[in-house]
């Protein structure tokens, strides 16, 4: 948008310019540039143009999601619900990713889609695909013997009430906690991980912040098994006169 307000000077040029952006599909960039002429003070002749393409981009996007309000509405009284919900929710997570850049009703639709993703019927029906596939994973876990990634599984699993793999998660997970070797081995594993982020962290800043990079580095030293390879790689970047 800054390179193209430079070259555009003039309002009708840069109203011209967001009208392109729009016919090419870049809907994010055309509603910055809109916007920003529609707020302009004094009130021109393109800033009432500029309000204008975004009530007209609003409206549609409004009769967008009512379109698939109303097939929601439809799969809830037809035959295969489960793959019609899952359809429709597909649907309006592509509308969110359409029009959530528009200034109001991207907001708008964000919270409507929401709200009828915690409706209990709706709920139900999406999560329980979500923790089947947790289950399914926590279950390979414990074939491979890794019980605390199948603790974690089964702990992720839990959390989409409500759902029927939900409930057997959680009868599951307190099998495991009788174990007594289970909750130490959870604790080891979530510690790793940790390290693993931070090193992802440490990584990422490396070369604009070294001194940052190396306080993540030296943090997983001291958190992290000795006998980890996170552990030796954090120990290799550092300085010797780090160590």
């Amino acid at each position: 948008m800054t390179r193209l307000l430079s070259k555009a000077k003039s309002d009708p040029k840069r109203l011209d310019a967001a009208d392109r952006l729009l016919k090419n599909g870049d809907l994010k960039t055309a509603c910055l540039i809109y916007r920003r002429l529609a707020l302009s003070k004094p009130s021109r002749n393109a800033s009432e143009a500029a309000r204008h393409r975004l009530e007209q981009i609003q409206d549609e996007a409004r009769r967008q999601r009512v379109l698939v309000d109303l097939e929601l509405d439809e799969a809830i009284e037809g035959r295969d619900v489960v793959a019609r919900v899952h359809d429709v929710f597909t649907q309006y997570r592509q509308l969110v990713s359409k029009y959530g850049c528009v200034p109001v009703v991207g907001d708008q639709i964000r919270r409507h889609v929401s709200r009828q993703r915690r409706a209990p019927v709706f709920a139900g029906i999406l999560n329980e695909a979500e923790s089947q596939r947790l289950w399914e994973l926590g279950k390979q876990h414990e074939r491979e013997q890794q019980l605390c990634c199948a603790y974690q599984a089964y702990t992720e699993a839990a959390k989409l009430v409500p759902s029927q793999t939900a409930q057997r998660a959680k009868e599951r997970i307190a099998e495991l906690e009788a174990l007594p070797e289970i909750i130490t081995a959870v604790v080891e594993c979530r510690k790793l991980q940790r390290c693993h982020e931070m090193f992802q962290i440490a990584e990422t800043v490396s070369e604009i912040d070294p001194k940052r990079a190396s306080q993540r580095y030296q943090w997983i030293i001291e958190h992290s098994p000795k006998d980890s390879r996170v552990f030796e790689e954090a120990l290799a970047r550092l300085e010797p006169d780090q160590r």
